[in-house]
C-alpha cells in the first residue's frame, strides 16, 4: 500500500497496518527478516510496553534459580558470551533484546519476539523476577565490583535502551525507578566456562 507524503511529495510503502480498536495487525506483502524485526519492534515499543510501567533494552540475560540476571555493556563487551558461558548452569533468556516491566513494586524480565543475535533458545511469556544487573568487561580474571553511583548507572542504562524518540520520555520514569531499586555491578569476565560457572555460583550466594 502506498501513501503520499505531502511534505516530500513522495510515496511511502506501508509494510503493515495496525488496527488499535480490533487489536489486530495486517501485512500486505511477504515480509523479509528485516521487515519482520521492524514490525515487531514497532509493536513492542508502541503497544506492548505500557506507558510508565515498562522499558526495553539491548542486553543479554539468564535465569538462575528462577530469577533473572541481566548483562549489559557496549557492543563487543561480551554480553552474549557471558550468557553462553553459563549455559547448563543457567537458562539463557536473551542475548540481544529485553523487556523489563514493573508489576506491584517488583521488576520482571520478559523475553521478546525479536531475533536474537547469536543463539537460539526457547522463548515464552514467562515473567522472571530481576535480581541483579551486571555491566560486562573483558578481563584476565573474574571480579565483581558494586556500582553505587545511581547517576553513573542511569547514564549507562540510557545507552542500552531502545525505543522511538517520542517514547523515551514515557519509559524514562520507570527506568529511573529500576536504577534506584536494583543492584548493579561491574563484572569482569575471562573466557573460561568451568571456572566462570564456579565463580558465578559462589558469588550469587554471597552478594
Amino acid at each position: 500500500i502506498e501513501e503520499l507524503d505531502k511534505k516530500t511529495k513522495s510515496f511511502n510503502i506501508r509494510l503493515f497496518h495496525i488496527n488499535e480498536k480490533k487489536h489486530s495487525l495486517v501485512t500486505h506483502n511477504p515480509l523479509g527478516n528485516f521487515d519482520f524485526e521492524f514490525m515487531v519492534n514497532t509493536v513492542i515499543n508502541k503497544y506492548l510496553i505500557p506507558s510508565g510501567k515498562s522499558f526495553a533494552v539491548h542486553g543479554a540475560g539468564v535465569s538462575y534459580r528462577n530469577e533473572a540476571y541481566i548483562f549489559e555493556g557496549r557492543n563487543g563487551a561480551g554480553k552474549s558470551t557471558t550468557a553462553q558461558l553459563l549455559k547448563g548452569l543457567c537458562d539463557i533468556l536473551a542475548d540481544d533484546s529485553i523487556v523489563i516491566r514493573k508489576i506491584k513494586n517488583k521488576f520482571y524480565f520478559y523475553q521478546t519476539l525479536l531475533h536474537e543475535k547469536n543463539y537460539n533458545f526457547p522463548k515464552s511469556s514467562k515473567a522472571y523476577p530481576v535480581d541483579k544487573v551486571f555491566f560486562i568487561k573483558k578481563a584476565d580474571k573474574f571480579y565483581i565490583n558494586e556500582i553505587k553511583n545511581k547517576n553513573v548507572i542511569l547514564k549507562k542504562m540510557l545507552k542500552q535502551i531502545f525505543t522511538y524518540q517520542d517514547e523515551i520520555n514515557k519509559q524514562f520514569a520507570v527506568l529511573v525507578e529500576f536504577v534506584n531499586e536494583t543492584k548493579f555491578y561491574e563484572l569482569y569476565v575471562k573466557k573460561d566456562e568451568k571456572a566462570f560457572k564456579n565463580f558465578f555460583k559462589k558469588q550469587m550466594t554471597q552478594l
